[in-house]
């Protein structure tokens, strides 16, 4: 999905009055663990696990909807600490993973990123 923003400011410090983002690259990672303990006062094993879902993904962009339509090469986003990849965990791995960057992105990044 391709989604128009109002008022980006990039790592260069350059504003751009309507720029136009897509996930360019998506993952979801799960991780498992299984975790067992011996009990000395009864001689058992106790066991517990945990489950992590996280989704990486990247970002490019355009400064405009015309720069996009005129095939201009996009721009990739990057944060503060100029990285081009994002993520964070989820515990939904039902829902489609560029949606879940997009959400990630338009919800969490970007009002943080124009603040």
């Amino acid at each position: 999905m391709i989604t128009t923003v109002t008022n980006f400011t990039d790592q260069h410090g350059l504003t751009h009055e309507a720029p136009v983002f897509a996930v360019n690259h998506a993952n979801l990672n799960k991780y498992a663990s299984k975790n067992a303990r011996f009990n000395e006062e009864d001689g058992s094993y106790s066991q517990d696990s945990s489950e992590n879902i996280r989704v990486e993904y990247s970002v490019i962009y355009w400064p405009s909807e015309q720069h996009r339509l005129d095939g201009k090469d996009p721009l990739t986003y990057r944060d503060e600490n100029d990285s081009e990849f994002l993520s964070f965990e989820t515990e939904d791995d039902q829902m489609p993973i560029v949606e879940q960057a997009e959400t990630h992105f338009l919800n969490t990044v970007i009002p943080n990123a124009t603040a």
